[in-house]
This record gives structure tokens, C-alpha cells and sequence, in this order.
């Protein structure tokens, strides 16, 4: 699977748009004041819920490329490797979560932050080959630093490599482990190392707090209570839910998963956004509640299931204090739709709504605290249950970075894998919107995911045109072949 390493932000319409359905509906939060601080010294550092089950899956099945996240940085102009190099340093010097290591104390899992880690970056000369042929070894690079697992309790869990393409031409090839970053963190760590890099740059200023503290706040919260509430809306929420949305696959599910996965790109019409866009907002919904209607829609084509959940990934940092810091923040909410009475575009756009809204105000909840409080069936397949499917829409900061003789171009890497059945990604660019689709290649043939986005990208079509035509009646919202 590969990991963008754009932030999945909201812009800040979107932040007051959901600040107000939220006031709308009674669901406003009012634990905002409750503040992340620095730790006490000495304490013992927990593990988040989230960094937990990455622990626990590695302790089972061992090291994997699975959770790695990679991306490329593009360097074009004349550059300082060693200047670059401690740029670099400076980062994990700045961000604990880099310079942490994992190990079990007394049969627990626990966080070693390390004072001190020093990277090097090698270099690889590529230069002397043909153009071509430095493209395919550049990329095969990149793959093999992608895919090379990570030791949790022996670090460290970032690495980069350097390539040499020209004089003038140089890719950065940064490949770090989830368990302490999520793409928002690479969007953070790229825009520091440029911050570094310059010549004279003035210090950033201190960071609030680090990754721990949050995870050991996360970890009292839990423990007083302040998580109870919404973890009964999630047990109420749920309650019956199926587990996973059954679509039709190309093979058989196999026993245990490898997780090998691919991705490729896809285009949504810029025009379709427009007009979907209009149409959430005539009835007080987001872009991506329109997108996720539309998504529900042909997976109950394909699935026959009526009442399906879909996982949505959320960045999960709303406190100010965490928006700068390198770290696994990232959280997933398990959407349930109804479909129902064979309802029509409007009607399911509503019903989502009110799901998402409802999600949205009790997010703070992490993942594995809701499976563990729902306590699902467990599925025979190996899946994550209400993650199987997933589908978020990601807002792009600028990746293009301009340094004095220097510029910055990043990119995301594919890594192989596939953590769920099938993964949308959309992504909101000032040209529109581009889509990234990231699937398990023992379940799908590509052709297969092709044809699931395209019907999904026709029925959107046939809903902006007509909203209250019912989803299974009428030509345009037959799925095409």
C-alpha cells in the first residue's frame, strides 16, 4: 500500500462547516480544553492504542515492510549532501518519535526515547547511466528501502538514502515506520528538513510537547473515564453491525493474508466535483459525505448488504500542540450506512450525513478502543473488522518546496502492500481532484478496481443530475460494465 505523505487536513471552510453540523445536531465537543502537557521525568512511557496493535501484530508475525511509509524528495538545483545530511539530524533531534524504540518491560510493551541518533545518508551514483536506465534503478532503490522491514526494538525507524542522478539532480528516498509516523508526520518532517537545510535559518521554535506525552494523556484519559461516552455511542452505534462488507472478489480469501498489495491512479472529472460539491452543500454536507454516499451506494451493488460500514481515516489532531509533531496520530471511524428502502441519492446523502456527524463528534475514541468495546465477531478471513473498505478525502498542502538554488519535489512510494481489501484516496488539488487507489492483489485484478471506481464515478454523474431518482431504478444508475 502506499501512504501519501500529504496531510489529511481540513481547510478551514471545511473546519466551520462541521464545527456548525455538529452545534446542529447537539454534538458539539466540549473537551478541547483538556490539554496535552509534558511528561514528569522518569515516568514510564506507554505505548498509544494505535502504536499497541502495530506492536502486537509485529510480535506476531514479525518484521514486514507492511507499516513502513516511504516518499521521494526530488532535488533539483545544486545541492549540499552534507548540509542536507545534517538538516536531517536536526529533525530527529527535534522530534522524540524519531529517536524512540519499542520493548516489552515485565510483559508490557513501552516506549524508549533515546537522547541521541545520528543518520547517515548514504549516497548512490547513478549518474553515469543512461537516462532511462536511472529512472528504473532509481525507482527499484526506492522500492527496496520501501520494503525493507524495520526493528522495532533496535532502530532506528527512519532511514534515507541518497541518489545521485546529474550534477544537478539528486532524490531523497525517506522510508519510515508507522509505528511512529503517519503522512501528515512526513508532510511535517519534509517541510523541517527544507527549514534546516537553509543557510543561517533561524531555530523553529519549541516544540509543546512530544508523541509520548500524548500517548501517556491518551492513556489517563482512558483510565478516568473521559473516553466512557463515546465509547457507549460507538457500542450503541455498532451494535449488530456486520463486520466487514462482503464484495465479490477475483480469488478465493485465503486462510492468513500476505498483505501484497498495488496501487494505481485514477482521475475524478473536475467538473463532477463541482457539481457534487454544489449538491452537498444545498444540504448542509461535505464534499466527502457526497463521495462517501456514492461509495456506499455501488458497494451495496456488489455486496448486496443493505447496512455496510466503511472505515474513514481521520488525521486526530485536535489539539493544537500536535498539528507540528512527528507521530502515529492518525484514527479510523467506522462509518455505518443504511441503504435500506431502496432510497434515493438525496435520502442517502442525508443518512450519511448524520452518520458522519456523529462519527466526527466522537472521534477522539481511538480504533482500538472501539473494536475492543464492541467486541465484533471475529472474522474468518483475518480482516480488521469495520476496515475493510475504506475511502478518505485528503486536502494537499503545496509539495513543491523553492530553497535559494534548490528545489524540493516529493512524491509517495509505493511499498507492496495492502493493509485492507480495497482503499480509495482522493485527493483535493487546486486543479481538482485526483484519486490513488490502493488494493489487495490476492482478492482483485486491477481491471476488477477499475470497474468498481467506474461504476462509482457513473453513479455520481447520474446523482448530481438527478438527486431523487431512487438508486436502483432508472438507466443512469444501472452500473456500467
Amino acid at each position: 500500500m502506499s501512504h501519501s505523505p500529504q496531510r489529511a487536513a481540513l481547510s478551514a471552510e471545511k473546519r466551520r462547516l462541521l464545527a456548525k453540523l455538529l452545534e446542529q445536531q447537539g454534538l458539539a465537543r466540549t473537551d478541547t480544553a483538556d490539554r496535552i502537557t509534558p511528561r514528569p521525568e522518569g515516568v514510564r512511557l506507554p505505548l498509544s492504542f494505535a502504536q499497541q496493535r502495530l506492536w502486537f501484530v509485529e510480535q506476531f508475525a514479525g518484521p514486514s515492510p507492511l507499516y513502513s511509509i516511504a516518499c521521494t524528495v526530488r532535488l533539483t538545483g545544486r545541492l549540499d549532501a552534507a548540509a542536507l545530511e545534517r538538516a536531517l539530524n536536526r529533525v530527529v533531534e527535534r522530534h522524540e518519535a524519531l529517536r524512540t524504540t519499542f520493548r516489552a518491560e515485565d510483559g508490557r510493551p513501552e516506549q524508549v526515547v533515546h537522547a541521541r541518533v545520528e543518520l547517515a545518508l548514504p549516497l548512490t551514483d547513478l549518474s553515469a547511466a543512461a537516462a532511462d536506465a536511472r529512472e528504473d534503478a532509481l525507482a527499484e532503490l526506492a522500492d527496496q528501502e520501501s520494503r525493507r522491514p524495520f526493528d522495532l526494538g533496535a532502530g532506528p525507524l527512519l532511514r534515507g538514502r541518497l541518489v545521485r542522478l546529474a550534477d544537478e539532480e539528486h532524490v531523497l528516498v525517506l522510508a519510515v515506520h508507522h509505528i511512529v509516523a503517519d503522512g501528515w508526520s512526513l508532510d511535517v518532517l519534509v517541510r523541517e528538513l527544507a527549514h534546516h537545510y537553509r543557510p543561517g535559518a533561524a531555530a523553529l521554535p519549541e516544540l509543546p510537547v512530544q508523541y509520548a506525552d500524548f500517548a501517556l494523556w491518551q492513556h489517563e484519559r482512558a483510565a478516568d473515564g473521559a473516553m466512557d461516552a463515546q465509547l457507549e455511542h460507538w457500542r450503541e452505534r455498532l451494535a449488530d453491525a456486520p463486520t466487514a462488507v462482503d464484495l465479490p472478489t477475483d480469488r478465493p480469501r485465503a486462510a492468513r493474508q500476505s498483505f501484497a498489495g498495488a496501487c494505481f491512479p485514477w482521475q475524478l472529472d473536475g467538473d463532477l466535483a463541482t457539481r457534487l460539491t454544489a449538491l452537498a452543500r444545498e444540504h448542509d454536507a461535505t464534499l466527502y459525505m457526497a463521495l462517501l454516499a456514492g461509495f456506499t451506494a455501488v458497494a451495496q451493488r456488489w455486496s448486496g448488504q443493505t447496512d455496510l460500514v466503511v472505515g474513514s481515516p481521520v488525521a486526530n489532531r485536535n489539539h493544537p500542540s500536535t498539528e507540528g509533531l512527528i507521530g502515529f496520530f492518525v484514527n479510523m471511524l467506522p462509518l455505518r450506512a443504511d441503504l435500506s428502502g431502496n432510497p434515493t441519492f438525496r435520502e442517502l446523502l442525508g443518512r450519511v450525513r448524520e452518520s458522519a456527524i456523529a462519527a466526527y463528534a466522537h472521534q477522539d475514541v481511538p480504533f482500538e478502543r472501539i473494536v475492543e468495546a464492541v467486541r465484533p465477531d471475529r472474522d474468518a478471513g483475518g480482516r480488521t473488522p469495520f476496515a475493510n473498505l475504506l475511502l478518505v478525502l485528503q486536502n494537499t498542502p503545496e509539495t513543491r518546496i523553492e530553497l535559494p538554488g534548490l528545489r524540493m519535489d516529493t512524491a509517495a512510494v509505493d511499498t507492496g502492500t495492502a493493509k485492507f481489501d480495497l482503499h480509495l484516496q482522493v485527493t483535493e488539488t487546486p486543479q481538482g481532484l485526483t484519486g490513488l487507489a490502493d488494493y489487495s492483489t490476492e482478492l482483485y485484478e486491477e481491471r476488477t478496481v477499475r470497474r468498481f471506481i467506474d461504476q462509482w464515478l457513473h453513479l455520481l454523474a447520474a446523482a448530481v443530475a438527478a438527486p431523487d431518482t431512487r438508486l436502483d431504478s432508472g438507466p443512469d444508475y444501472v452500473t456500467v460494465d
